[in-house]
């Protein structure tokens, strides 16, 4: 199996690197409580999200569908925890 011709295994090592990434490079605005938890670990939680579903995919199609639905449902968390409500 493979996306945009190449294999899965290759997105999951990207999304891997974009997590990593994102637990140093954050925006950055005062918050606390959740929302500082979503701004702080949401983005990279999304992409390990997709990483494991990366990984998964071939084989459990199923499983991957739901890891690739929870890190849209984190990106949506960590949208509206940094820019909506003030």
């Amino acid at each position: 199996m493979n996306l945009l011709g190449l294999p899965y295994w290759v997105w999951g090592i990207l999304s891997c690197g974009v997590a990593v990434l994102f637990v140093f490079v954050y925006p950055y605005k005062p918050l606390t409580g959740i929302r500082f938890f979503l701004q702080r670990w949401g983005h990279s939680l999304v992409w390990l999200f997709l990483a494991a579903a990366c990984f998964v995919a071939p084989s459990s199609p199923d499983l991957a569908r739901k890891l690739a639905g929870l890190g849209g449902l984190m990106y949506l968390a960590f949208m509206l925890g940094t820019f909506a409500f003030g």
